[in-house]
């Protein structure tokens, strides 16, 4: 009986130990997550950036994920295909809920219409929309991005009527 309490205040003392660590650890990713925000508030996004940087690799998923957005974020300015690339990387980490996955999915599509190729653009509009499609279903968190982007995607193809409608389902 005696080892029995006594294994069970070890294990109780052990798991609070566990879950204190495992509070501290979260405080500080969000401090660090906030003094990044800061950086871009101020202008120092190379700072900023490398902050980001170094939560995506954390081994937290969420804030690795928010880190990984805010990255994509700023690089999509002067490097669209490495901005593609993090969106990419948060669709396809099997840790990532569903919803983020589905956010990074629509924000690359989104990225990916801003610089359509010329040369194969009816490709990519086809490849774009079979994308978009599970995405704007009526259940879907992000459905009113994906239908945004379906409408424009419909208006580039010269798909009037269904843009027309799919604009008119979003008013």
């Amino acid at each position: 009986i005696i080892g029995f309490v006594v294994g069970s205040l070890a294990l109780s003392g052990g798991y609070m130990m566990w879950q204190n660590h495992q509070h501290k650890q979260t405080q500080f990713m969000s401090e660090k997550f906030v003094g990044a925000q800061d950086l871009i508030a101020q202008g120092k996004i190379s700072e900023a950036l490398g902050v980001m940087k170094d939560l995506a690799k954390s081994s937290h998923k969420s804030y690795s994920a928010l880190a990984t957005f805010y990255e994509a974020y700023l690089v999509r300015q002067t490097d669209y295909k490495a901005a593609l690339g993090l969106y990419q990387d948060i669709v396809n980490q099997p840790s990532i809920d569903k919803e983020l996955k589905d956010l990074a999915q629509v924000l690359a599509i989104s990225l990916e219409v801003e610089h359509l190729p010329a040369e194969h653009q009816a490709e990519a509009i086809e490849l774009a929309l079979k994308k978009l499609e599970p995405l704007a279903a009526p259940a879907e968190p992000w459905k009113y991005l994906a239908l945004e982007l379906i409408g424009i995607l419909a208006y580039k193809k010269n798909d009037f009527p269904k843009a027309t409608d799919t604009f008119l389902q979003l008013a």
